[in-house]
């Protein structure tokens, strides 16, 4: 029975978390309620949100979390994979980076049809800064990531200084992010690549 009760618990947690990112992506936080996330996750009241995640932002938090955790997985790029995403098929070092860095992202509605096309727009609204308690959340998050992509592009990209390879892939994490979303097929490859070239381009003065 305890086994049935804690299944029970856990599907609740990922049907709320799932309506929060789906309402979050579509209306934002002012107006994802919590009455219309309950009632999407089939909760009878809001009481589910306090008992499972203490308040409307830990909802929210923890939505942002599942999103964050499942880019987190990397992606198997298979020759069939390249092919369909016009990805090089021999890719340099730096392509590599990029690919393993943005995949995840782009591919997120494939990997998860349920929730992953709106994992992607909660992505874009939080980079955009539309949710600065998320934004900064999601900053705390990343920042140590960050320093290290930032440290392996500069090793692949000697030519470019730390401060400015920093700056280069704060600029190219929201563009490859926004647009890669929309362009999840064949025009994937070509987008990357131009990631690619920006990151690796000589430092001007």
């Amino acid at each position: 029975m305890s086994r049935g009760r804690g299944s029970n618990v856990e599907e609740t947690r990922r049907r709320l978390i799932e309506a929060a990112i789906n309402l979050l992506a579509r209306d934002g936080a002012q107006g994802a309620s919590l009455r219309a996330i309950c009632k999407e996750a089939g909760q009878r009241n809001t009481a589910a949100v306090q008992y499972h995640f203490g308040s409307r932002e830990g909802l929210f938090t923890a939505a942002l979390d599942h999103v964050l955790l499942a880019i987190d997985q990397p992606i198997d790029v298979t020759p069939a994979l390249s092919r369909e995403l016009g990805l090089h098929p021999n890719p340099s070092k730096l392509q590599a980076f990029v690919y393993r860095a943005f995949l995840p992202i782009v591919l997120l509605e494939r990997r998860h049809p349920t929730w992953g096309a709106a994992g992607q727009g909660l992505l874009a609204r939080v980079i955009l800064g539309e949710m600065e308690a998320l934004t900064a959340h999601m900053e705390a998050m990343v920042q140590a990531e960050h320093a290290a992509q930032v440290a392996q592009l500069v090793s692949l990209c000697p030519g470019v200084p730390a401060a400015v390879m920093d700056t280069r892939l704060a600029i190219a994490n929201p563009a490859v992010i926004i647009y890669g979303i929309a362009a999840a097929g064949p025009k994937v490859g070509l987008l990357l690549d131009f990631a690619a070239a920006g990151l690796a381009a000589p430092a001007s003065a």
